[in-house]
């Protein structure tokens, strides 16, 4: 059973906007904390029976109701945590992948620097002196493209633009950077990269060796990133309409932003959904939730999330279609900035999603009453269909977000 203190700080949470109105959320998670006090991971037919009166039939290849609702409310916590609950001492936390609540201390500054020293260790001075290298020749690729293009381009249309063009903070173009790491060879091919698609931060890379000891003994030590084409050739869309309309630009990588950065400029963040890192807590801001592996979208239609949205991507069924979710997400930043995410399951939509924004095109999806007072926070959902590399797209949902206040 729970204690006095624990009973208490799940009703703080339940209380909550994020929870109040969410009957199934308070139930899913009061039941997880339960069985974490009798040591005691339930498996998701136990889940689908003791939360969802589902019987014993149930069959979770085929009924996705459970994850659907995991998924949600793990997006709640996050969302709690950074709103209502950012001055809770503890926290709980649904691992991915997992059907259980851990309870841990809120991240101090102490612990970040400690980490990121940690992190810096791990890293070889050669390595940062490259990537840095070919930061400063992406940059000033962009400059000069920008300035030999920009005669040539229409202003930004003011849908979704307007906030980012009257205000005065500079903005800086994060590139969505997909994470790398070396194992030694022994053997005629020497190092090997490695792109694993479950691994995208250093921090996953040691969960990873946690669970799979004997790939540790391989590692180099060594970790890059690398940018893919399609994002280049997305940030390329926007830069020379910045430029235009009077936007000082700087640029980095989404793997050396800072909490700094999110605080001294307004962010446009391009980049496929594995390479969010920092930004992935204002992408929860939204409804939209997602996961890997399979690759699923799930989004709620009603605030009490008994209606969820469960749709399959199929970025992997073969070269002549594949089918993919895309996101405009405008949210506020920590530090009365704006912070807009353009992202997607697959690099391969993010062009499309871009041209969506600089041509004006969002503005012509919605209806005449939103053109008329356009919210300044939002999101956008589109499905894109690629067929042969030409790429359809569709506006399937708009709505503004509301954010309460701070005091």
């Amino acid at each position: 059973m729970m204690n006095t203190r624990t009973q208490k700080y799940l009703d703080a949470i339940f209380s909550s906007k994020e929870f109040v109105n969410s009957e199934s959320s308070k139930r899913l998670l009061a039941y997880l904390v339960e069985q974490s006090f009798k040591n005691h991971i339930p498996k998701e037919i136990d889940i689908a029976i003791a939360v969802f009166g589902r019987d014993a039939s149930y069959d979770s290849s085929s009924d996705s109701l459970v994850r659907s609702h995991i998924y949600s409310l793990r997006n709640k916590l996050e969302k709690y945590y950074l709103t209502e609950g950012k001055s809770d001492k503890s926290r709980l936390v649904i691992p991915k992948g997992h059907y259980e609540v851990v309870f841990t201390e809120s991240p101090s500054e102490k612990s970040r620097s400690g980490r990121t020293r940690r992190t810096i260790v791990l890293a070889i001075f050669g390595l940062l002196v490259l990537c840095l290298a070919v930061l400063f020749l992406v940059n000033q690729f962009f400059v000069l493209k920008s300035r030999n293009t920009a005669l040539h381009q229409d202003l930004l249309p003011d849908i979704p633009w307007a906030a980012f063009k009257n205000s005065e903070k500079q903005v800086l173009l994060v590139i969505g950077d997909f994470f790398v790491y070396v194992h030694r060879k022994n053997d005629e091919y020497g190092n090997r990269r490695i792109r694993n698609g479950r691994v995208n931060s250093l921090e996953e890379l040691m969960e990873y060796y946690e669970k799979y000891p004997t790939e540790k003994l391989d590692f180099s030590g060594l970790t890059q990133t690398y940018i893919s084409p399609p994002v280049i050739e997305a940030a390329m869309t926007l830069i020379p309409s910045f430029v235009q309309a009077g936007m000082t630009i700087k640029f980095a990588h989404a793997s050396q932003l800072t909490s700094k950065d999110l605080e001294n400029f307004n962010i446009v963040f391009v980049g496929p959904l594995k390479t969010l890192r920092l930004l992935e807590p204002y992408f929860n801001m939204s409804r939209f939730e997602f996961d890997f592996y399979p690759h699923i979208l799930t989004f709620e239609d009603k605030s009490d999330t008994k209606n969820l949205n469960v749709l399959d991507v199929e970025i992997e069924d073969g070269l002549q279609y594949r089918k993919d979710y895309g996101f405009l997400i405008q949210v506020p930043g920590p530090a009365d900035n704006i912070i807009m995410i353009i992202t997607a399951f697959s690099t391969n939509s993010l062009p499309t999603l871009s041209q969506i924004l600089h041509s004006g095109e969002l503005e012509t999806g919605i209806d005449s009453r939103q053109r008329t007072s356009f919210p300044q926070y939002f999101e956008a959902l589109y499905q894109i269909d690629i067929i042969s590399d030409t790429s359809v797209y569709n506006l399937l949902n708009f709505k503004e977000i509301h954010f309460k206040p701070t005091s």
